[in-house]
Order: structure tokens, then C-alpha cells, then sequence
């Protein structure tokens, strides 16, 4: 059996074969337990998560909304000394007034504790794999 681990000299580590394998055995490709012991010397922080919410436009005061977008002076669009300036400002002059007229919500999706690459998939087979190794374990 081959395994090597790389690992800084503050950190004790074991090896050794495991005592269960969630695939079958191979008896070239062992399952190893490796058991890490360190200390940690800072808090780190949790998985970087932005939420940013999300228009929830209906539920926007529509008719302030409509006043507002006629309102506004368009013509400030059309000074723009490039196409990307003039699009920067049209932009602006509409999320200023979304801002204004337009509640925001955060999702669901937003706010789970599991980055967003996480597919229903991932999760489910996350949970069956806790439940087996619980099973195993006791």
C-alpha cells in the first residue's frame, strides 16, 4: 500500500487502512483513514455567501413607478459620449427608480446555507451518505 499525505510539521497525522469503505474494495486501491490533528490559530470565516436581493415587483406601487419613469429626463442618455456611457446612464436613471418604487426580497435560494453550486442531487445524496456512515458507525 502507497498513500503519501503532504502535511506542515505543526500537524500529527495517522494512516492507516479504514474500517469501512462506502465503495466496494479494491485490493490495489485501499480506503484509508486519515486522522489530521492541529490546532487552529485564527478563526476562519464561514463560506464566502452574497446575498443580494432580488425586485419583487409585484409587489411595487405601480402607478408611482409609471409616474416616476415619465418623469424622468431621458435626454441625459443621449449626451453620453459613448455608447457603453449612454447605457451606464440609462441604467442608473432605472435602478434609481426600481430603488425608490420597488420592494426587494431575498429568496430562498439566496439564503440557504450551501454554496450555489450545490444541486438538489448533491444535497440529497449528502444526507443519505451522513445516514449510512451513522448507521455504520454505531
Amino acid at each position: 500500500m502507497l498513500a503519501l499525505v503532504f502535511s506542515i510539521d505543526d500537524i500529527e497525522s495517522l494512516i492507516g487502512p479504514a474500517n469501512f469503505a462506502f465503495v466496494v474494495k479494491d485490493a490495489y486501491h485501499p480506503a484509508l483513514d486519515v486522522n489530521l490533528k492541529f490546532q487552529l490559530t485564527q478563526d476562519f470565516p464561514k463560506f464566502p455567501c452574497t446575498i443580494t436581493p432580488n425586485f419583487n415587483f409585484h409587489k411595487a406601487n405601480v402607478n408611482a413607478l409609471c409616474n416616476a419613469l415619465s418623469s424622468i429626463d431621458w435626454s441625459v442618455v443621449s449626451r453620453g459620449s459613448s455608447v457603453d456611457v449612454a447605457l451606464d446612464l440609462f441604467y442608473n436613471q432605472l435602478y434609481n427608480t426600481f430603488e425608490c418604487h420597488v420592494p426587494r426580497y431575498v429568496s430562498a435560494r439566496d439564503s440557504s446555507r450551501f454554496p450555489i453550486w450545490f444541486t438538489h442531487e448533491i444535497k440529497r445524496n449528502r444526507y443519505g451518505l451522513h445516514t449510512k456512515l451513522k448507521e455504520i458507525l454505531n
